[in-house]
């Protein structure tokens, strides 16, 4: 509820102190040329770099090495959405709806699969070292990105399917 609170609070924030730019007849979506006009290239470049880079480097491995940065990247991505999402017209809004909500849980969960395998070697478990404690927690890490990968999925689908509606 935190990283959806501060997505909107950053959204109306930024559409009551910003004035929206003018369209000046770009592309809405701008992706590797190397997807061009393949739908399925287009879903494996979203997955792909939605779970290794957003997912993995940004949110997670931070909070490996000190826990809390994988809750501050999260709110960084949070207000980064905010931001975007409060230049966007209501139809597109309902649309993206669906991405939203899917990519934000699993940022949530690959936040505490960061923070939670980062907090294990600093205070582990009673009669554990802290070695043997990071192991099992990052075996943990491993289940909960299975939802990642899962909620991921579902959402470059439906990123995908958004981009070619709005690409038409």
């Amino acid at each position: 509820m935190l990283f959806f609170g501060v997505a909107f609070v950053t959204a109306l924030l930024a559409s009551v102190l910003f004035v929206a730019p003018l369209a000046s007849g770009q592309k809405a979506f701008i992706y590797p040329s190397f997807v061009g006009d393949n739908g399925f290239l287009l879903f494996l470049f979203i997955f792909g770099f939605n779970f290794v880079v957003s997912a993995f480097a940004v949110v997670t491995l931070p909070g490996f090495l000190f826990f809390p940065l994988s809750a501050v990247a999260l709110a960084y991505r949070a207000v980064l959405w905010g931001l975007l999402l409060s230049l966007q017209s209501i139809s597109c809004f309902l649309v993206l709806l669906p991405v939203v909500v899917l990519e934000g849980e699993a940022y949530v969960f690959a936040a505490v699969a960061g923070a939670s395998t980062g907090f294990s070697w600093v205070k582990p478990e009673k009669d554990m070292g802290r070695f043997e404690a990071f192991r099992k927690a990052l075996k943990r890490c491993l289940w909960v990105y299975v939802f990642v990968a899962v909620f991921l999925f579902v959402a470059a689908v439906a990123e995908t399917a958004a981009v070619v509606l709005f690409s038409a």
